[in-house]
Formats: C-alpha cells, sequence, structure tokens
C-alpha cells in the first residue's frame, strides 16, 4: 500500500513513479513528484520504483488568469 496525494493505494503492477503518474491521468512532463519528502526530477522518474509505505504527491501546476 501506498499513499498518493493522501489517498492509500495499492501498487498493483506499477512498476515506477512515471507509470503512477501515467495511471493517474497526468503528463510525467508537466508535474512535479515527492516520494518521503523528496523531490524527484522528472530525469528519474523512470527509475524510482515504488515501495510497499512510499508517501507520494503528484503537484500540478494551473494556469489562470
Amino acid at each position: 500500500m501506498i499513499k498518493v496525494n493522501g489517498e492509500e493505494m495499492e501498487i498493483g503492477s506499477l512498476a515506477n513513479l512515471k507509470e503512477l503518474v501515467e495511471s493517474q491521468g497526468y503528463n510525467p512532463q508537466l508535474v512535479v513528484c515527492e516520494v518521503n519528502l523528496e523531490i524527484v526530477s522528472r530525469e528519474k522518474l523512470q527509475d524510482r520504483g515504488l515501495e510497499e509505505g512510499d508517501e507520494i504527491e503528484i503537484v500540478t501546476f494551473m494556469q489562470g488568469g
């Protein structure tokens, strides 16, 4: 079990952070990810595996006017 933006979810077949971001409907190039209070660079999303107990925040940029 991991937490994504405060909600618990099963890892299932997700292998890495990039797959998680995409499964949540986000474009990996347009988000910032934090895992266990550490920012993960976009270039490393595919390298960062998911582990039980991870707490992940996916932050998107909003445009307004």
